[in-house]
């Protein structure tokens, strides 16, 4: 995926920016950027964060992030946004509306697409030969339901997980571990 987006400003303070390219897996990517301004009032939001201990300043504009990542099969969903965690604001990415730091905010956005440590690809002859050996005749239908059917079916990463630490842990005792 290249780091090439397009920019629309469609009606202040409202910005999209849509990636040119879809990521290694496949997902399109379009990142909404609302301008916020403090109103000072005693029931702002920056005056709530504050009052909560969440910022020991109030900002005057601060970034409003939404990300719409739509994957292969058209499902969407908010991924990649440093400015949430856990379905909450970040406050470490609540940052000043500035131009600089929206090129911080995509660029942490294109940085996380891009950091997958797995791919999911399938061949199609290995579908073909798991419905042959049903004994069941191979048809396009057939093999887009197995497809479906098996997407995302490595998700369960407990066994991997493990491995990856068993090999992390021979960093301790030799390189060698982990050519093995």
């Amino acid at each position: 995926m290249r780091k090439v987006y397009q920019c629309e400003h469609t009606v202040p303070p409202v910005w999209w920016f849509t990636f040119a390219d879809r990521n290694a897996l496949g997902e399109e990517i379009v990142v909404e950027f609302r301008k916020n301004e403090n109103t000072h009032g005693k029931h702002s939001l920056p005056a709530m964060w504050k009052r909560k201990g969440f910022i020991d300043k109030e900002p005057e504009t601060w970034w409003g992030v939404q990300t719409y990542v739509t994957d292969r099969q058209g499902r969407c969903s908010g991924k990649y946004n440093p400015t949430t965690k856990d379905g909450k604001l970040n406050f470490e990415w609540l940052l000043e509306a500035t131009e600089e730091n929206r090129q911080k905010i995509i660029d942490e956005i294109y940085r996380r697409s891009n950091a997958i440590w797995h791919r999911e690809d399938w061949y199609l002859e290995d579908l073909e030969e798991a419905i042959r050996s049903t004994g069941l005749e191979v048809t396009q239908e057939r093999v887009d339901k197995l497809l479906e059917e098996c997407h995302r079916i490595f998700d369960d990463k407990s066994g991997r997980n493990e491995m990856l630490a068993q090999k992390a842990s021979c960093l301790r005792r030799s390189r060698k571990c982990l050519e093995d």
